[in-house]
């Protein structure tokens, strides 16, 4: 598979989305594959032309960010390869890609139930969590139950130290550090 400049793809998703495409600067660095940010309100024309182009989706992801969630669709074809991204604010409704690529519902249940974005037009059914979770595990914000009812096993051998080590995964809101026996 040609990985690297994303050729016609590229040019075919910048075509479709108009001037609101820009080669992420994180580009260059995601294993050569090209970057592409859009604009949320763009993204189903991307992900439309690419499919038009005979690109195939093999997964969309999602990254917590700064008030909001990031997502992100691997597009390949035979020949280039593409990884197009948009931002969708805390409390907005991103755009399905089910019309465009079927395929994209697990994806987009797995986004939805992990970190709390909703999709217009998808599937809302839970698909990995039980009911009785509550709140997104994947958000920065979400507390880390085990990490709270259980001591550090880090913490042991601490009480020589003059500062203490936080628990890795639990916010400073959330907890201090266990005491550590002596």
């Amino acid at each position: 598979m040609g990985e690297g400049s994303g050729g016609v793809l590229l040019d075919v998703i910048r075509t479709a989305a108009g001037g609101s495409v820009s080669v992420a600067a994180s580009g260059a660095a995601a294993d050569g594959i090209t970057c592409l940010a859009v604009a949320a309100s763009q993204w189903p024309k991307g992900l439309l032309a690419a499919r038009t182009e005979g690109a195939r989706l093999d997964w969309i992801g999602g990254t917590d960010v700064e008030g909001g969630v990031e997502l992100a669709a691997y597009l390949f074809t035979p020949r280039d390869v593409v990884l197009l991204l948009t931002r969708i604010d805390d409390g907005d409704v991103a755009p399905s890609a089910v019309q465009v690529y079927p395929g994209a519902s697990w994806h987009q249940r797995e986004i939805a139930e992990m970190f709390g974005l909703g999709f217009a037009d998808g599937p809302t059914e839970r698909l990995l969590l039980p009911e009785t979770i509550v709140g997104f595990p994947l958000r920065r914000n979400y507390p880390l139950p085990a990490r709270l009812a259980k001591p550090w096993p880090g913490a042991a051998g601490q009480e020589s130290r003059r500062r203490r080590a936080r628990i890795p995964g639990v916010h400073p809101e959330w907890a201090t550090p266990p005491e550590v026996a002596p």
